[in-house]
């Protein structure tokens, strides 16, 4: 008899931990891993994308879209409605909300946004300066553009273009040489170009860095030039076109000058008072450099055409 009733008791047992074996299964099965998805028009991901998870008007859980453009929701099997509550600024929702079946639909569940259209010459679809270029605005028109520099080559000019102005970060950052646009990026360099004149094709290109060995500046005969340096140099090119003495005048004491005529160096140093003169035979090869600190001024003149060449 008692061995019966141990018998009994060892059969109940067993279906006992039977049942909760087969109740852990059946819930295990119940619940699993929800993943929202959230791509463009292109099918691309799109990240910053808030997503609700409701059961009826109750919001189970709240998502957000990390770079891959997914996230996920850990949830019992069962019909939500997935809500998009909030995303970037430049999409738009083509639909703000899906109706799922989790457990019987797929676990991955889709989203769309319509992708704006990239209009060229806007903040993330800026034009390309990498080399020559032609910048066309409108009166008053503004656009954006990256200039990629190529080795050296870093530096944004525009000939005459005096109604130009390019911006940085919402501040005007060019030089403005004669009505010509000098611009040195470091590195990629997204700027701002508006219009402030009328309409016009203006022709861009990537330069050498002006007033450098590679690229000099050319000076103007009889015109006071003002440089300001900060500890640098300056380099001038020309070549002689009549034969005749040439003066350097300095109009500041705080400008060192050096001097090559046809690859040959002669160093001086020029103030209000002192000048150099040298004589120069037509197509003779003319560098000097200016440098110094603050407002440095100088002067170039043809005194004579009519000396003979006397080299020195």
């Amino acid at each position: 008899m008692k061995r019966s009733v141990c018998l009994i008791l060892i059969a109940v047992l067993l279906m006992g931990v039977l049942a909760s074996c087969a109740h852990r299964t059946e819930v295990s099965e119940k619940e699993g891993s929800l993943t929202v998805a959230v791509y463009n028009s292109y099918d691309m991901p799109v990240e910053g994308v808030t997503v609700e998870i409701r059961e009826g008007s109750r919001v189970l859980d709240t998502v957000t879209t990390g770079k891959d453009g997914r996230a996920s929701s850990h949830l019992l099997y069962g019909e939500y409605t997935l809500k998009i509550v909030s995303f970037p600024p430049e999409y738009e929702i083509i639909a703000s909300s899906l109706v799922i079946n989790f457990g019987k639909d797929s676990s991955l569940h889709v989203l769309t946004l319509k992708s704006p259209i990239q209009t060229e010459g806007t903040k993330n679809n800026p034009h390309v300066i990498d080399g020559d270029c032609t910048i066309s605005l409108g009166a008053g028109k503004s656009a954006y553009y990256l200039i990629k520099p190529s080795g050296d080559k870093n530096t944004l000019y525009v000939p005459n273009a005096p109604s130009l102005s390019v911006k940085l970060d919402g501040k005007e950052v060019h030089t403005n040489v004669r009505g010509s646009i000098f611009y040195t990026a470091e590195g990629e360099t997204l700027v701002l170009i508006t219009n402030n004149g009328v309409g016009i094709d203006a022709q861009a290109s990537l330069i050498y860095p002006m007033g450098t060995e590679k690229n000099p500046f050319t000076p103007s005969f009889g015109t006071l030039h003002t440089v300001n340096l900060s500890g640098g140099t300056v380099y001038y090119a020309f070549t002689a076109e009549k034969a005749g003495e040439y003066v350097l005048t300095g109009a500041s004491e705080t400008g060192a000058y050096s001097l090559k005529i046809n690859g040959s160096e002669r160093a001086f140093t020029a103030s209000a008072t002192e000048s150099i003169k040298v004589q120069l035979m037509a197509g003779d090869e003319v560098t000097f450099t200016v440098s110094g600190e603050g407002a440095v001024s100088f002067s170039l003149f043809l005194l004579s055409d009519e000396l003979p060449y006397q080299p020195f």
